[in-house]
């Protein structure tokens, strides 16, 4: 799955390196939206996409996809009765969309480099 970010936010690139740290199967390939590669995927910089042949995610939709690709997350779901991997169950859709867009735009208040990607 092909990952693509915001490399030059703080947030982003915190996200990546925990994700990398949990990606025991190596099933991520993160290239950033400000890097050549990433333009014939025409995707929105605003946001994170995750890619997998024709199938395209983005915001929250891309994070489920993420977090489903790492054996890490059944395991802290097994170790936490299953709550986060009930979370990722289609009924919160539109809370974790409402989420990623709050963190999204609040992102330049956030601890680290500031976003390349303008405040809308």
């Amino acid at each position: 799955m092909i990952v693509v970010y915001d490399g030059d936010c703080g947030l982003c690139e915190r996200s990546r390196r925990v994700v990398e740290s949990l990606d025991w199967l190596g099933a991520f390939t993160w290239i950033k939206s400000q890097d050549p590669a990433a333009a014939p995927l025409h995707v929105d910089p605003s946001r994170v996409w995750a890619i997998d042949g024709p199938r395209r995610w983005s915001g929250y939709a891309a994070w489920r996809q993420i977090l489903l690709r790492l054996p890490a997350f059944y395991v802290l779901s097994a170790a936490l009765a299953l709550l986060p991997l009930l979370a990722l169950l289609p009924v919160f859709d539109p809370l974790g969309e409402r989420l990623y867009t709050w963190v999204a735009h609040n992102r330049h208040r956030l601890p680290g480099p500031t976003c390349s990607i303008p405040e809308k």
